[in-house]
């Protein structure tokens, strides 16, 4: 769902169909709350937001895992090479991005209204990663 930087193939993702995507942008942020997609597949795990300005920048996406794929070239590259970073993954948008093989856990609290993403590595079980997020 996410509006990926420059570079990103366009191809099997919701940024090569920008008019149905908008459309449904356009109908979230028109007034329902508490929205959060769930996407995998990338060939990595990611907490990140949608959009980085506008309405659709309180809107976050979670890439579940990676499971047991093949690491995502562009996200294994900044890695080896963290100066890459800004143009592929950039932290105004990504807030975690891992090619690690790991699990991801949801913990949805209605009374709340939060849901915590949590990252846990498939060697070490240990959590890489956890953030609780609100909605309004």
């Amino acid at each position: 769902m996410a509006q990926f930087p420059l570079g990103w193939p366009k191809k099997d993702i919701w940024a090569g169909y920008p008019e149905q995507r908008d459309e449904l942008l356009d109908h979230v942020t028109s007034g329902i709350s508490g929205v959060l997609f769930l996407s995998g597949d990338h060939h990595f795990g990611s907490l990140h937001r949608v959009e980085t300005t506008g309405a659709r920048k309180d809107l976050w996406e979670i890439l579940a895992g990676p499971g047991a794929s093949t690491p995502n070239p562009l996200v294994a590259a900044v890695e080896l090479a963290p100066e890459l970073a800004e143009t592929t993954t950039p932290k105004n948008q990504f807030e975690y991005t891992s090619v690690h093989h790991a699990a991801t856990f949801l913990t949805f609290n209605p009374a709340e209204k939060t849901v915590t993403v949590r990252f846990v590595d498939a060697e070490t079980e240990a959590t890489s990663f956890e953030r609780t997020l609100t909605f309004s």
